[in-house]
């Protein structure tokens, strides 16, 4: 019985800590955290959304999400005085899985429109991108779209808090009230309080030219260093040998104590 019950416990060991059991590893999880407060109009919307789904059917894009080995998976954030997920997220492996997630993106509807919280976004999306209880990776990226500051001063808090944990987080700034066309330059709102220190900032015009700053973030997301394929089999193969051994061992004591 004490050896029945060592193999039974080494054996639950090397299960649970074996890489068969744990979540899946993917090359990248992307968050998507866009701003829908009362400057966004609802045109301005509009244009984010459709800028969105025309830019995961770029070329680039998709060739780029094709390369993975592993794939990316996406999910999208909307925030205002608060953040919500659109829960759409999606494990994207190739070019038709782009394409049907631009679609569900084109028929997401704007959740609310008050104040403006980017913290409350980067918050909401850190904790979906360290989730790794179904998928992880050593690539954890937000995207924080806004065209404003935010009215709570609490964003560089939610940022130094994101970078701590081993989240990268890049901007898009939007100018499209006419003031915010500094916002990644160095002493910029953006630069300051939104993007991480190994981020990235992407400065449009307007939201005219949305999709082109926005086209230009997604390539760049999507070009995350490519993971090499896990051993599974040979994981999955040292763990069977191990089992089969415990189980003949306790089988081998049984049968000499009977027969004894």
């Amino acid at each position: 019985m004490k050896a029945f019950k060592s193999c039974l416990t080494t054996c639950l060991v090397v299960f649970f800590l074996s890489p068969v059991c744990r979540a899946d590893l993917i090359d990248s999880k992307l968050a998507l955290v866009i701003d829908v407060s009362a400057s966004v109009s609802d045109s301005d919307y509009q244009f984010q959304i459709q800028a969105f789904e025309t830019a995961f059917n770029h070329p680039t894009v998709l060739a780029n999400i094709d390369a993975l080995n592993e794939g990316i998976l996406v999910e999208v954030f909307f925030f205002s005085s608060s953040a919500v997920s659109a829960d759409i997220d999606m494990l994207l492996t190739s070019a038709a899985d782009a394409a049907v997630f631009s679609t569900m993106i084109g028929a997401l509807t704007r959740p609310f429109s008050e104040g403006t919280s980017p913290a409350d976004g980067m918050i909401l999306a850190s904790d979906w991108l360290l989730d790794s209880t179904v998928w992880e990776s050593p690539s954890l990226l937000a995207l924080v779209v806004g065209d404003g500051y935010g009215s709570y001063h609490n964003d560089g808090a939610a940022r130094d808090a994101a970078q701590a944990n081993g989240v990268t987080i890049n901007g898009l700034a939007v100018d499209d009230p006419g003031y915010f066309i500094d916002a990644c330059l160095p002493s910029g709102y953006y630069f300051e309080n939104i993007t991480t220190a190994d981020g990235q900032c992407y400065q449009a015009n307007s939201y005219a030219d949305f999709e082109q700053a926005l086209t230009l973030a997604l390539i760049d997301a999507t070009e995350t260093p490519r993971l090499v394929a896990a051993p599974r089999p040979l994981a999955i193969f040292a763990f069977s040998f191990l089992l089969f051994t415990c189980i003949r061992s306790v089988l081998f004591r049984c049968l000499s104590v009977k027969y004894a």
